[in-house]
């Protein structure tokens, strides 16, 4: 249970028509008494209460004399904070309400661009019932379903009742009434409501829903289904299960026998390059779409924590203009003997209409008002930001589903590329990848393998057996040695620089012979350098010339 104070008083109420007042009366805090002989009025200027604190008038409701009016303006106070309401008296129903922060007095000489103006129902913008709510300190309360929530006009249904409702009910009668929305009211008003309570029991509805969908379907299925005659119940259901197990085990024997003939040296039937290559341009393509998809996560991640930090600095502006107003409420203004800054006395402390410090003109009625509408701002701007915070994590969690998608189909992409390289003499790798691509387990005998990408220290294209397993050479020991490829084995003490056999100046020069037998595994590890681009211009420049 959650025990909520809200204090709204109705501090008075003038109705309009034709730019002239016909009502305008002011009420005191307590009971106030409406008296007058039969058909004076009375009712509708109980209806005019109601409406103007957010109530809905059904069409056709209207007394014919309140029909003739043209609008109705309600100064009140909420939680000790004024503020004045005003509604178009029309025939269709859910009018939208204009808000002012202040008295009618002041409403009345101001501009209409001072007013902020709510509809009815939240849309793209929020509702007048929103806005009164958060006035109240009261939650907004989901119910029902479709993410219904408790409005004003509900509200007051249960603390207004017309002549017309019957006096066995103690909700005003409506066109749609749900029992639900009567119980969230009362709840709310009475101190009975527990917002993880209302939530639990809309999750307990939809789970209930769905799993009588779900029921209903397989009843369907079992009725409308047979196998052999038989209906689908759970004992055949069971006895399909173990068949099936049965066959797949039997499958995957025979899987492992032909990937054994496969791999058989003796077997002489190879893939295809353009088997190796798609296989290849799969798991790269597939490595790329997880490497953005992680990036993507950890940019929402950063979102989320800078909106988080925001939102509570929001909460922290909140709780200081709370703590702001219950003081100029409580004690008013204070007069400093020194400059809270330098402590320097401060002189003519008494300013008439004046702040006793900085000495700006100011009233204790406008800094209310100012605290209000900071107060209904910041609120928005909250709500605002956890909207997109919830957007955000619905995104992140998305991506992650993705990502979880993405590595399977990596897995499988994977283990076709595996088969692809276990049957390839010549690998060759041109990738910026951050994570090994080649196992080292995946290649044959006799096999060599060029690493073309992967020039940085945090890059790598190949895991340590691939490297640690073969004959290595490099185009530059300096230059290979600073990729990941080779770095990170070097800095893990699984090979040393003497690991390397040659670099490409000695293989071209003959000084080492290169691979020695046709079962080594070779490795060849190219960073770049300038020397090679030199050389490719030089021969791009003779083919040019010779035509």
């Amino acid at each position: 249970m959650t025990q909520f104070s809200p204090r709204l008083v109705v501090r008075r109420l003038k109705v309009m028509k034709s730019g002239q007042p016909v009502f305008d009366e002011f009420f005191h805090t307590g009971l106030n008494i409406i008296r007058g002989e039969n058909s004076s009025g009375k009712s509708t200027i109980m209806d005019f209460l109601y409406y103007s604190l957010g109530g809905d008038v059904e069409r056709g409701h209207w007394r014919e004399a309140a029909a003739s009016c043209d609008s109705v303006i309600a100064e009140i106070s909420v939680n000790g904070r004024l503020v004045t309401l005003m509604r178009e008296i029309e025939e269709t129903p859910f009018q939208p309400m204009r808000v002012f922060y202040g008295t009618i007095d002041e409403a009345d000489s101001a501009s209409l661009g001072a007013w902020e103006t709510y509809p009815f129902k939240r849309g793209k913008k929020e509702s007048f019932s929103q806005v009164l709510f958060r006035f109240l300190d009261l939650p907004e309360i989901e119910y029902g379903e479709e993410n219904a929530r408790l409005t004003m006009n509900q509200v007051l249904r249960l603390l207004y009742a017309d002549q017309m409702s019957s006096v066995e009910r103690i909700f005003r009668p409506v066109s749609f009434d749900l029992a639900i929305t009567r119980q969230a009211v009362g709840d709310l008003l009475c101190g009975g409501y527990s917002d993880t309570y209302y939530r639990s029991l809309l999750r307990r509805r939809a789970k209930i829903a769905s799993l009588q969908e779900v029921r209903s379907s397989i009843q369907f299925l079992i009725k409308s289904h047979k196998r052999n005659g038989r209906p689908i119940t759970k004992e055949w259901i069971g006895e399909e299960g173990a068949r099936i197990e049965e066959e797949i085990a039997e499958v995957n024997s025979k899987i492992e026998g032909i990937e054994k003939e496969i791999f058989d040296a003796e077997f002489t039937d190879r893939l295809s390059l353009n088997d190796q290559e798609s296989a290849y341009g799969r798991v790269v393509e597939l490595q790329e779409k997880i490497g953005a998809a992680e990036e993507r996560i950890t940019r929402l991640n950063l979102q989320i924590a800078d909106t988080d930090r925001y939102i509570a600095s929001i909460e922290h502006k909140l709780e200081q203009l709370d703590q702001a107003n219950l003081v100029v409420s409580s004690i008013g203004g204070l007069a400093f003997e020194f400059c809270p800054s330098c402590f320097a006395p401060v002189e003519d402390h008494a300013v008439d209409g004046g702040c006793n410090l900085c000495k700006s003109t100011h009233s204790s009625e406008e800094t209310r008002k100012r605290v209000l509408k900071l107060i209904n701002e910041y609120s928005r701007q909250r709500k605002r930001a956890e909207h997109v915070q919830e957007e955000r994590r619905a995104e992140l969690r998305a991506e992650k589903a993705t990502v979880e998608e993405l590595k399977s189909l990596w897995k499988n992409a994977g283990a076709q590329y595996q088969i692809s390289l276990r049957a390839a003499d010549v690998i060759s790798t041109v990738t910026a990848s951050t994570g090994p691509i080649i196992q080292g387990h995946w290649l044959k005998p006799g096999s060599h393998l060029d690493l073309i990408g992967a020039f940085k220290g945090d890059m790598r294209e190949s895991d340590d057996q691939a490297i640690t397993q073969a004959e290595l050479f490099v185009d530059l020991r300096a230059g290979a040695s600073l990729a990941g490829d080779l770095a990170q084995p070097l800095d893990a003490g699984q090979i040393t620089p003497g690991h390397i056999r040659a670099d490409l100046t000695e293989l071209c020069q003959r000084a080492h012979p290169g691979r020695r037998d046709d079962t080594a595994r070779t490795v060849f590890k190219s960073a770049g350098m300038a020397l090679q681009d030199l050389a490719a211009a030089n021969l791009a420049r003779d083919h040019a010339i010779s035509g």
